[in-house]
């Protein structure tokens, strides 16, 4: 019996060292996936930091480039008063637009265009 348990020892041993790669091979692929995952999230931190520090800005200049679009925005906010300002004043003087002209009541019976030298009321018109 004593030969027989050596025996089965060492198949046993045998067993497990030949088991051993292939045991390994799965948990190495396993880590090998686990890290292309673990490097495209740092690749993509990456990328997201070297935006941030080429779209980087300082308190002092954020508050320089705000004080420049509120000027701008007040000159804009001016002119647009202006134009409104000028176009209403010119509307006041000629009219509105989208009014008929004024036809006086003596002119409405032969027309605004008709000469009242042409002839009598009574012949016909072409």
């Amino acid at each position: 019996m004593d030969g027989n348990s050596r025996s089965s020892s060492k198949r046993a041993k045998l067993l497990v060292t030949k088991k051993a790669p292939r045991i390994k091979k799965p948990s190495i692929k396993q880590q090998n996936e686990l890290l292309a995952i673990e490097n495209k999230i740092l690749a993509i931190e990456n990328e997201k930091m070297r935006e941030a520090l080429r779209t980087y800005r300082c308190v002092s200049c954020l508050k320089a480039e705000n004080a420049y679009l509120k000027a701008k925005l007040a000159r804009s906010f001016r002119n647009a008063a202006a134009i409104l300002e000028a176009d209403a004043q010119s509307e006041a003087e000629v009219g509105f637009s989208s009014t008929a002209p004024q036809i006086s009541a003596d002119s409405s019976a032969t027309g605004p265009l008709q000469p009242s030298a042409a002839g009598s009321q009574d012949e016909p018109r072409e």
